[in-house]
């Protein structure tokens, strides 16, 4: 009986061309500020997301603010488009985010909806999402991943970034040991979702 590493296939690296010609891959490259690795990891620092998510809503808060406060209707529907819009910038690039951190998220999430609505903050998560009308941050995730994915999927054929999605779609296929970036993710909320 013979012992020893599982064998894999060896994939060649795949260059990718536009018209003939080859593109050139940097290492690590900044498109709008963020710094994306030609590895599909991208570090999302979920402590700086989480003091957006709380400074923001305090911020946000203090300007709408009265007397009486705001509107918990108000403050909500501030919340879900200026909050929500900001913290969920770029989050097609998170990916293998750690269970630990999404309850961070979580948390943040849920103390500023508490805030919103103005309800003590021992109250039960579940009865803020329910009155809020709001879903997880999770479930807002998935749920703007798959609008993504849909309008790459929608995009005229020849347009490069369809092409390029195709191609991430095959190398996906292809890669065995490779397994991180948009396309696992989204293989991954399939999974979840299917029965």
């Amino acid at each position: 009986m013979a012992m020893g590493r599982k064998r894999t296939k060896a994939v060649p690296l795949l260059r990718i061309a536009y018209d003939s010609t080859p593109t050139p891959e940097a290492e690590k490259y900044n498109h709008l500020g963020i710094i994306q690795s030609i590895s599909g990891k991208y570090t999302c620092d979920i402590d700086n997301v989480k003091q957006t998510i709380r400074g923001t809503c305090l911020s946000l808060s203090q300007k709408v603010s009265g007397r009486s406060g705001a509107n918990p209707n108000t403050a909500i529907k501030l919340y879900n488009t200026v909050v929500i819009r900001k913290v969920l910038f770029d989050f097609e690039l998170w990916n293998s985010i750690s269970s630990a951190d999404m309850q961070q998220l979580e948390v943040a999430h849920h103390v500023c909806l508490k805030r919103a609505q103005g309800l003590p903050h021992l109250t039960c998560s579940d009865m803020v999402l329910g009155l809020a009308g709001v879903t997880s941050i999770e479930a807002l995730i998935d749920l703007h991943k798959l609008a993504f994915i849909c309008s790459l999927c929608h995009a005229p054929i020849d347009e490069p970034c369809h092409i390029l999605f195709i191609l991430r779609l095959c190398k996906f296929d292809l890669c065995e040991n490779r397994k991180i970036g948009f396309i696992p993710d989204i293989v991954k909320i399939l999974q979840k979702t299917s029965p």
